[in-house]
């Protein structure tokens, strides 16, 4: 199976990072989320397709991975933060697990860590 991963990053612009199968690859790998990751100038963050590796009283733990290449972001427990499933329902903090694929929209507070507005249980 061929995955490229391609990073662009500026100072004072987007930040962003994505990966693309190749379609020859074998069926199994096309169910595989979408995964990406993109940081605004702003801070606003928008993290896809994140597969939570662990999940404390203080904060979640989650990953983006394309190939060698792992990037770990931490998510703080805020109780602004909305926790919704792949419908948009509202879910409690508690209905996720390690192992669980998400969707995180928030802020980047400093290096590796986003202050979570939304977290989005995937199917």
């Amino acid at each position: 199976m061929a995955t490229s991963a391609t990073v662009a990053l500026s100072y004072g612009g987007m930040h962003t990072a994505s990966a693309v199968e190749d379609k020859a690859a074998p069926a199994q790998s096309l169910f595989r989320p979408v995964q990406e990751m993109h940081i605004a100038n702003t801070g606003a963050t928008l993290l896809r397709g994140a597969k939570i590796t662990a999940i404390s009283p203080t904060f979640i733990l989650v990953s983006l991975g394309w190939g060698a290449t792992s990037l770990a972001w931490t998510v703080p427990n805020d109780p602004n933060t909305h926790y919704v499933d792949s419908h948009g329902e509202k879910i409690d903090r508690s209905a996720l697990s390690s192992g669980d694929i998400v969707t995180i929209t928030g802020s980047l507070v400093e290096q590796g860590t986003v202050d979570a507005q939304y977290v989005r249980l995937s199917k």
